[in-house]
């Protein structure tokens, strides 16, 4: 997910001829705080939903995951 915006940043960066550097390349999150940030933006779900959700909540093998 931060990939994508790195190279957004960085396109920009280039389009504009600004100079410096991209304070997104200096970022780190931990695991489990980007599956939790991928988790809400692929679903909607708001933060509260999301940080309730067990592994067992999700069931991706059924007719309709």
């Amino acid at each position: 997910m931060f990939a994508s915006i790195k190279a957004i940043i960085e396109l920009a960066l280039a389009e504009h001829g600004i100079t410096g550097s991209n304070s997104f390349f200096t970022i780190y999150i931990p695991d489990e705080m980007r599956y939790l940030l991928v988790l809400i933006s692929d679903t909607g779900m708001r933060l509260s939903e999301a940080e309730r959700t067990h592994k067992g909540d999700i069931i991706i093998d059924a007719e309709t995951p």
